[in-house]
């Protein structure tokens, strides 16, 4: 596997995890599935990893594609290792920005920041500042 990405869903009072990976021929596979409580204790992050864990080689070096969740990012340091790469999933960034503003504000905030990544890093960035002033 090259990336792993994790999620997880809210089904009534449970959470599903999910962790698919894509391997180097772009495969997608079903590397762990887990159901838990809706709130997730402290402890299940690392718990989970475990299981994900026996479906890839630690060894490797891979991409975890994640929500953000500090809780996750430390168990994936504790068990597959803090050598590899994180990086936090786009479409929950853009979630996390748009849930802070209006609802007015929202369509044309998303349109600039879907904008700003098709474009080279220094002028995306000056997009971005032009929407902030």
């Amino acid at each position: 596997m090259l990336v792993i990405y994790i999620d997880g869903l809210l089904f009534g009072d449970y959470t599903m995890i999910d962790a698919v990976g894509v391997d180097r021929e772009g495969n997608k596979h079903v590397c762990a599935s887990a159901k838990g409580p809706r709130r997730t204790p402290r402890r299940s992050p690392n718990c989970w990893m475990t299981i994900v864990a026996r479906s890839i080689d630690p060894k490797r070096k891979m991409l975890f594609v994640v929500d953000g969740s500090k809780a996750l990012r430390a168990a994936i340091n504790a068990v597959i290792g803090a050598q590899q790469r994180v990086q936090r999933c786009r479409v929950h960034k853009l979630r996390n920005v748009l849930d802070y503003l209006p609802k007015e504000q929202r369509d044309q905030v998303k349109s600039v920041l879907r904008a700003a990544r098709k474009l080279d890093a220094k002028a995306g960035m000056a997009r971005i500042r032009r929407l902030a002033e």
